[in-house]
């Protein structure tokens, strides 16, 4: 592959030519980047990216991905199991009223009549 490295992205080793141009022009406005030094930084699990080449930056960024993937998937099932069991709960309440108003409006005869009477013009 054929990409370098400029900070937290990737580019093609053919745009970095043209931008290494336009970076002699800001060179004045760089920053300061304070170096820790080693002896007051602890072991590292986690090898930092420079000594990672770009397959393996790659391969790195894929498997995060699969594993985001996995837990927004696992989250995504806990979400629609919970939707559905709220939903089967509201079903049977409304069930339950539709039941108690029955037995409302026959044990107060409520029952409307058959033929409604048309209304007067």
């Amino acid at each position: 592959m054929s990409f370098v490295a400029r900070g937290n992205i990737f580019i093609h080793k053919d745009e970095a030519r043209n931008e290494d141009d336009d970076d002699d022009e800001d060179a004045h406005m760089a920053e300061l980047v304070n170096v820790a030094d080693p002896s007051q930084i602890g072991p590292s699990d986690v090898p930092s990216s420079s000594y990672l080449s770009i397959e393996e930056q790659i391969a790195n960024l894929t498997r995060h991905m699969k594993q985001m993937s996995t837990l927004q998937q696992s989250r995504h099932e806990e979400l629609m199991e919970l939707h559905h069991s709220h939903h089967e709960y509201l079903c049977e309440r409304l069930d339950d009223f539709d039941i108690r108003l029955g037995n409302i409006k026959s044990h107060y005869n409520l029952n409307p009549p058959d033929n409604p009477p048309s209304p007067s013009f």
